[in-house]
């Protein structure tokens, strides 16, 4: 599964090289963080550029997140998405964890690199880490 987050037309030529690169080998969900970029809405040529980029990278993906239902229902109307694709995943607040130190947090984990990329793994091996 690929997760391409928070979408806007100043990196669709990144997600349609990385969409065309797949194909259909994996499973590609956009994250509607921010559903419209205030900018694009307010430049006609990049409305323009967005809505085409933006149709083209929303026809490789086979689901959409959000994180309200005033989201969804904005982006159902605004790209005439089936409701039943969109699925809201509420934000937590993060507060129910305690901060621990850095040192501890790579330890625990066992990484030793300097630099870290981030990633969601759903799969069911997933399961077992409480990802």
């Amino acid at each position: 599964m690929i997760i391409l987050p928070w979408w806007t037309s100043s990196v669709a030529h990144i997600y349609l090289f990385v969409q065309t690169l797949i194909g259909k080998r994996k499973l590609v969900v956009i994250d509607f963080h921010e559903p419209v970029d205030p900018l694009e809405d307010a430049s006609p040529p990049l409305r323009a550029f967005a809505r085409v980029t933006g149709w083209l990278v929303r026809s490789f993906a086979e689901g959409f997140v959000t994180h309200t239902h005033y989201d969804r229902d904005l982006i159902v109307k605004r790209y005439h998405i089936s409701p039943s694709d969109v699925h809201i995943i509420p934000h937590g607040l993060y507060d129910q964890y305690t901060k621990i130190d850095k040192g501890e947090a790579r330890r625990t984990l066992g990484i030793r690199e300097e630099y870290v990329i981030l990633f969601l793994d759903f799969s069911e091996n997933s399961r077992e880490y409480g990802s």
